[in-house]
């Protein structure tokens, strides 16, 4: 009798000993479900600090920087988007604006190995135009001025 008391008593730990591992592991699971998923997944990769274009690596070519203001003559501004290891960013959404004048498109995705895009300014009106690029809707590249002057007819 003392066998089977012996055998019953082992097997009732058993049991205690794998609902212990059972439960440990759950919570193991869970704990670490919490402190790697609290976090949104994009800042847990490398790729999304990659992606972001930076306004201190793109550049912004203008020539020429004086034209006349005769509604023909352009101004080409081509965009060229990097990120903060300056590595080019392409399929990158470029948007420019500007105080004066017209540009042909607003905006355009760069494109290439150089990640670039190019855009053209003209005006009938003299006067300077200040031109501001953004990158993604959220990166601003400085400013720069361009002057359009008077027809000599």
């Amino acid at each position: 009798m003392t066998n089977r008391l012996k055998l019953d008593y082992n097997a009732v730990m058993d049991k205690k000993f794998t609902a212990l591992i059972g439960i440990f592991f759950l919570s193991f699971v869970l704990f670490a479900t919490i402190v790697v998923f609290r976090a949104p997944l994009t800042s847990l990769t490398r790729a999304s600090e990659e992606q972001n274009p930076s306004a201190e690596f793109s550049r912004m070519i203008i020539f020429p920087l004086s034209l006349p203001a005769d509604g023909k003559s352009e101004s080409t501004i081509t965009v060229f988007v990097a990120n903060l290891k300056q590595k080019p960013l392409p399929n990158k959404v470029i948007s420019v604006f500007t105080t004066l004048g017209e540009f042909k498109q607003q905006s355009a995705v760069s494109e290439g190995v150089n990640a670039k895009a190019e855009f053209q300014l003209s005006s009938s009106v003299p006067g300077i135009a200040t031109v501001s690029v953004t990158l993604d809707n959220n990166v601003k590249l400085k400013p720069v001025t361009i002057e359009f002057t008077e027809v000599n007819q």
